[in-house]
């Protein structure tokens, strides 16, 4: 229960879960109730024990205790037991991760560049626009599309757009389930 109570608080700060370790009890018991109960508690809560060749080997017996747990099994693409019985009385459980590179494309930002205005000859152009022309339009949208439409050639003209491109640093803090819980 303290397995699954920690797991589950995982997952809710994490995207991703991996962990291992020696459970100490032999999930090659496919019939005993504790692998049974073991193995139902994780499905429940979306893990998956990766693990399927004993990692203990004596003369006598074969035991799984060493576990690679995820809740993700595209994250794994591998998972090998490999003896060290020179070593230890485990096997090592080996696992080959599937990690995006995280390559964060370039975002280009268009922006006017005020301080480059000369106020003076953008307020003569303003004054001399045709905004009475608008008068003789019919209907709000026709005259506030003129107005739009005045107004940007005359920034376009005196503030033209400029585009610049930044590089996003991704934020490793702020995880997928993170931002679901900022919404």
């Amino acid at each position: 229960d303290e397995l699954e109570e920690t797991l589950t608080n995982l997952i809710m700060t994490h995207d991703y879960v991996l962990a291992m370790g020696d459970l100490n009890f032999n999930l090659l018991l496919h019939n005993n109730s504790s692998v049974e109960y073991f193995t139902m508690s994780l499905q429940n809560i979306g893990f998956y024990q990766l693990v399927d060749s004993p990692t203990r080997i004596t003369s006598t017996t074969s035991s799984l205790l060493d576990l690679l747990i995820t809740n993700d099994c595209g994250l794994v693409s591998a998972c090998d037991v490999v003896p060290v019985s020179d070593l230890a009385d485990h096997d090592l459980v080996v696992a080959t991760l599937e990690l995006d590179d995280h390559v964060v494309p370039n975002l280009p930002v268009l922006y006017r560049a005020y301080k480059q205005l000369d106020m003076h000859a953008f307020d003569q152009e303003l004054h001399c626009l045709p905004f009475l022309d608008m008068l003789g339009l019919e209907g709000v949208n026709l005259k506030l599309e003129y107005f739009n439409s005045l107004l940007t050639y005359l920034l376009n003209k005196h503030l033209p757009l400029k585009s610049k491109v930044f590089k996003k640093t991704p934020s490793p803090w702020l995880s997928e389930n993170t931002k679901l819980l900022i919404k």
